[in-house]
């Protein structure tokens, strides 16, 4: 079996998956304060999960820049962790391939093997919820850099407003679902102007057209609880990007396929993909 594990600000969800990359089992619990706590009572589920079964391999997603060479969890923007060494820890107590990876990262992998970008080679994954995350594919591999892709704290107006990180004007103070509802004086189910969605629609368009025009993806995958609302905006959306991309032409925007399990999918894809045959 494959083993992922979906770290959240308020959950951790544990799951299996067979061959077929389907869901078999999965629990979950309250989120840990304590980073400490949280590595225990997750090798806790995973044993729990596989009970008697092999596992072959062991993918985790969580929110927040990503040390790639030494396994650990940076910062999470949710929870007061810091350098929390789930690849070290998952491989000592369970002595298989253990893979660390953002939640963007993983979702974008899912949607681009299993969902609304299957069988594209490129693709670009944008998350819009509490915060602004990305993920990147490129030739079908996710593009982690060195710390992975932060695209919400792309700048979009440098006087804009504040954002979390210290900056301003980040696309995560611009068009996640908490500043659209600041700027809007609603959340995105109850918002029913057009104007104000086709002024949401135009400042997203501005940060993704300079994601366009640096990675040239073969399309775009909007995923998330605003992205829910893609029949609102997705027509100003792409009328924008279409204005806004001046190098070539703008790529298909599509709602991602899964919502909240698709991080959990990703995980199953790269456990399957480093796992020991």
């Amino acid at each position: 079996m494959y083993i992922g594990v979906d770290i959240g600000g308020s959950k951790i969800l544990v799951g299996s998956a067979s061959e077929k990359l389907v869901l078999q089992d999965s629990r979950k619990l309250p989120t840990p304060r304590d980073s400490q706590e949280a590595l225990q009572a997750i090798c806790n589920l995973i044993r729990e999960i596989a009970g008697r079964q092999t596992i072959a391999a062991i993918a985790v997603t969580a929110p927040g820049p990503i040390d790639s060479e030494r396994g650990e969890l940076i910062k999470s923007p949710q929870l007061p962790w810091r350098r929390v060494p789930f690849v070290a820890t998952l491989t000592k107590a369970f002595a298989v391939p253990v893979n660390l990876v953002n939640d963007a990262d993983s979702a974008a992998l899912a949607e681009t093997v299993l969902g609304a970008a299957q069988g594209v080679r490129n693709a670009l994954y944008l998350t819009l919820s509490t915060g602004v995350g990305s993920g990147i594919i490129i030739d079908g591999q996710i593009y982690r850099g060195r710390n992975g892709t932060e695209g919400g704290h792309l700048i979009i107006d440098p006087k804009g407003p504040s954002c979390e990180c210290g900056g301003r004007g980040h696309m995560h103070a611009m068009v996640s679902g908490p500043a659209l509802q600041a700027r809007f004086g609603a959340p995105g189910w109850e918002l029913t102007d057009p104007q104000a969605w086709d002024e949401y629609a135009d400042l997203l368009a501005q940060g993704l057209s300079s994601m366009v025009h640096l990675i040239s993806p073969e399309i775009i995958v909007l995923g998330g609880g605003v992205s829910t609302h893609f029949d609102r905006f997705g027509p100003a959306l792409k009328k924008h990007l279409k204005r806004y991309c001046t190098m070539f032409p703008a790529p298909p925007v599509v709602q991602a396929r899964y919502s909240e399990k698709a991080a959990l999918l990703g995980c199953f894809v790269l456990a399957q993909r480093t796992a020991v045959r």
